[in-house]
């Protein structure tokens, strides 16, 4: 049953968890509370994980190996904890949340610890798909902060294709991350290439990233952001007006999204599941909201509103401290 299956794969972990170095002699107080292994549970989004994911031992095992090194856990500690608490479950001493909680999460960014940074980062975005969405935070911090962002551009394309809808756009959004640490024009060439390609799970990601780019080269941005604006999707045209500026708009702009006001909505594809919905209502599928393409459009168009002239009477009267009375004048 799924509690067996929780129960075997969180022995498995600390039994991979246990192998990275001889274990150290552990103080009372870490055999009692398990510190490292709590910290490591909670760095890597362990009591986010389902019972079927447990399934993809490899992937899971190779993301907790990843998070110990990267965020920088004393290993021969750690190794002698999650030996102990192996040993613990197996023996039906402690139940096997006992250290799910309550850790304090580290930043997966020391690659310099890494003894083969193709080996680790492999496991990281291997792992993009079976991990839950909270573990995207620190995913995302590892491989955008790793040092050879040409081989982490190769693996998440490799990967790309095996994805689906959620973790598709994820390893999307990786993707224009680390390009946009080079030049811009590689954002907008690759947010191009999905348009072209009118790939679902890519097309509102592209248009976010159109969006952005609309601020700092409006020159070559703005065609693909109209394409983007008359695109047959309203999660793209919703996404389109992600990042653009209100105080910067230009008068082209700006009529782009009036006309934009008038239009009728239109089908969109669910960012989240994938499924193809009629324009205004929530997704069939998962109920996420529908783009909200009218609200965000009178958001950017509203006028700040003029400050209201204050005569100098009503503003003394405003500072004039109150009378005091006394209990004999009430």
């Amino acid at each position: 049953d799924d509690a067996e299956i929780v129960r075997e794969g969180i022995v498995s972990l600390l039994r991979r968890l246990a192998q990275l170095s001889p274990p150290a002699l552990l103080t009372q107080r870490e055999r009692r509370q398990l510190p490292h292994v709590r910290d490591v549970f909670t760095t890597g989004g362990q009591n986010w994980l389902f019972p079927h994911q447990y399934r993809r031992s490899s992937e899971i095992e190779g993301w907790f190996v990843a998070i110990a090194v990267l965020a920088g856990f004393d290993l021969e500690r750690l190794s002698a904890e999650a030996s102990l608490f192996a040993d613990e479950i197996e023996a039906g001493r402690v139940d096997e949340f006992f250290a799910t909680g309550e850790g304090t999460a580290r930043r997966p960014t020391a690659w310099d610890r890494a003894s083969s940074i193709p080996e680790t980062l492999g496991a990281l975005v291997q792992a993009i798909g079976v991990l839950p969405t909270p573990a995207h935070s620190p995913m995302q911090i590892s491989i955008t902060s790793c040092p050879d962002r040409a081989l982490a551009l190769q693996l998440l394309r490799e990967r790309l294709p095996r994805l689906l809808n959620r973790s598709r756009t994820f390893a999307g959004e990786l993707i224009l991350l680390l390009l946009s640490n080079d030049a811009l024009q590689d954002v907008i060439a690759q947010a191009n290439e999905w348009l072209d390609a009118e790939d679902d799970a890519m097309l509102a990601i592209a248009a976010a990233a159109i969006s952005g780019a609309l601020i700092a080269q409006p020159i070559d941005a703005m065609s693909l952001w109209q394409r983007c604006l008359d695109f047959p999707d309203e999660a793209v045209r919703d996404a389109a007006l992600d990042y653009v500026d209100r105080d910067s708009l230009t008068d082209g702009q700006r009529n782009a999204i009036q006309r934009l006001r008038t239009d009728s909505r239109q089908p969109y594809h669910c960012t989240r599941c994938g499924t193809s919905n009629p324009g205004a209502t929530a997704c069939e599928t998962c109920h996420s909201q529908a783009p909200e393409t009218v609200n965000a459009i009178d958001a950017l168009l509203e006028a700040a509103e003029p400050a209201k002239p204050v005569d100098l009477d009503t503003l003394l009267r405003l500072r004039r401290p109150r009378r005091i009375r006394r209990p004999s004048q009430l």
